[in-house]
């Protein structure tokens, strides 16, 4: 199978796919995940559905970041050389909001604690 809702394993064999990082929602079973590689994507893989179909290519403006998931659904990147972080929208194919630019570059982003 290809294309864009070919197994996951079948779309990344052979290619270089490094990752920028994912994301798992526990709320939808959806992993989202952005790459890094020479045609970076920002991608889901959707446990709920049957194989050959979990795999979905959202676009190419949200690519390269660091990922965090939170609580309440909204998702946040981290492009490690500009040291900015972004709000990114999960829907629509379009360049992620910026927030602000820190002081530091993190190699990892992760959720807080479940309220």
């Amino acid at each position: 199978a290809s294309g864009a809702n070919a197994p996951f394993e079948s779309n990344f064999a052979g290619r270089g796919f490094d990752f920028g990082d994912i994301a798992y929602d526990e709320t939808t079973n959806i992993i989202y995940g952005s790459t890094v590689n020479t045609n970076p994507i920002f991608f889901k893989y959707d446990l709920n559905q049957t194989a050959g179909s979990r795999y979905t290519e959202l676009g190419t403006n949200r690519n390269g970041m660091q990922l965090a998931l939170t609580f309440d659904g909204n998702l946040y990147g981290h492009k490690t050389s500009p040291k900015s972080f972004y709000q990114v929208n999960i829907d629509v194919d379009e360049a992620p909001l910026f927030l602000f630019t820190g002081n530091f570059s993190y190699n990892d982003l992760a959720p807080g604690p479940r309220p």
